[in-house]
Parts: C-alpha cells; structure tokens; sequence
C-alpha cells in the first residue's frame, strides 16, 4: 500500500481543486463536483472544496445539495462570509426563512458593508 506524505496529499488536493476550478469556469460543473469530491475524499476538512462544490451545484439547481457543503464549510470555518452567503442564497431558494434571517445576522455580525448580501436581501 503506498501512503501518501501530507505534503503530497495538500498538493494532490490543490490540484483537484484547482482542476475543478477550471471544469467550474468552463460551465463544466458536473466535472468540478467531481474533482472537488475527489479532493474531499483526501481531506474533508478543506473549507474552499465544500464552497466550491456548494457553487457547483446551486449552478445545476441542486440547492440542498448546496446547502449542505455551504453549512459543512462553515462548520469548519464560522467566519467564511463567502460560505455564509452561499449557504443564504440556498436558504432563499429552498424557502427556509428562519435560517436565512441567522445567516443574515451572522453576515451582518462579520461584514455589515458586504455588497452582495445588501444585493441578496434587496432581492428577496
């Protein structure tokens, strides 16, 4: 059994990433679910593979999906405004009010200036 170093393995994680980056701006967005799962499988605690999935899969209307990596992402990190408002737009979507008004408390708290959350909440 061959057993990958850490270091190696954070270089085989970037590489996902960065390879579901490029699936993700090309509109590929299956693929980058893909390799973001893929860097996932090696190190669940990666912030950005969940937000980055997160995208991904609002872009193929799978928000619970969406949902689901944006909460994962800022279980591990609570100050990821990013994930915050990612996590926000699913809550819009899926119609759960009373969690979007905590995210949007938790926005508020972190970056009461954040331009695309006055965009989210002057939209809904």
């Amino acid at each position: 059994m061959d057993v990958e170093s850490p270091e190696s393995e954070q270089l085989l994680v970037e590489e996902y990433k960065n390879q579901g980056n490029s699936c993700y701006k090309q509109g590929m967005y299956n693929e980058a679910i893909a390799w973001y799962t893929k860097g996932i499988e090696i190190d669940s605690t990666n912030v950005f593979l969940y937000n980055n999935r997160s995208a991904a899969y609002l872009m193929i209307n799978k928000p619970l999906d969406a949902y689901k990596d944006a909460s994962r992402s800022i279980s591990l990190d609570s100050q990821n405004v990013k994930s915050i408002l990612r996590c926000l737009k699913c809550c819009l979507i899926l119609g759960d009010l009373n969690e979007a008004k905590r995210l949007c408390s938790m926005v508020r708290q972190l970056e009461p200036t954040n331009m695309e959350f006055s965009s989210l909440v002057v939209t809904h």
